[in-house]
């Protein structure tokens, strides 16, 4: 099974098709009909199964990377890594414009050339387009021989390359 098909299998539980119960047969004691507790033994399974889930596994494509970088900008804002990183930038607003630029950067490039996904609240976006993920996963391609041509340099820009641009740009 796909990893993508995984993931939304486990966020949303599948409807279930068959319309036969083992608890609607005759072999059964319904002794406890008025018992609530067994109330639910009772119900239709279809009315049971279905979930208006609101969420979402997705993966990501370049159009959602800024709203990625914010969700995990704001999911690593204590993170002492992160914070290290900018920790020399003394004006708020350019560290936090930092932050969000590195962030931006990594996400945009694993979308390049590996994998994000995220969980999305569809009722959330309703109320406000711009509401962040509830989750994101990044994930990178894990490099190996077959990335590296006979000099022993990559073949492609690498997400350190383009990292190394952005702190070119502030000056570091």
């Amino acid at each position: 099974m796909p990893l993508f098909d995984l993931l939304q299998s486990t966020f949303m539980p599948a409807k279930r098709t068959d319309s036969s119960s083992d608890l609607d047969s005759d072999d059964h004691n319904n002794d406890h009909d008025d018992d609530p507790a067994n109330n639910n033994q009772h119900q239709d399974p279809d009315s049971v199964m279905q979930v208006d889930n609101p969420f979402k596994v997705e993966v990501l494509t370049l159009k959602d990377y800024k709203k990625a970088a914010k969700t995990l900008q704001i999911a690593f804002k204590d993170d002492l890594y992160v914070n290290y990183l900018t920790s020399g930038i003394k004006d708020p607003n350019l560290k936090q414009q930092m932050d969000l630029a590195i962030f931006e950067t990594t996400t945009y490039t694993t979308i390049l050339d590996g994998l994000v996904l995220a969980i999305r609240d569809t009722q959330a976006e309703v109320t406000d387009p711009d509401a962040p993920f509830l989750a994101v996963a990044v994930f990178e391609k894990p490099t190996g021989e077959d990335h590296n041509s006979a000099d022993g340099k990559n073949k492609k820009s690498s997400p350190q390359s383009l990292l190394s641009s952005v702190w070119s740009i502030v000056g570091f």
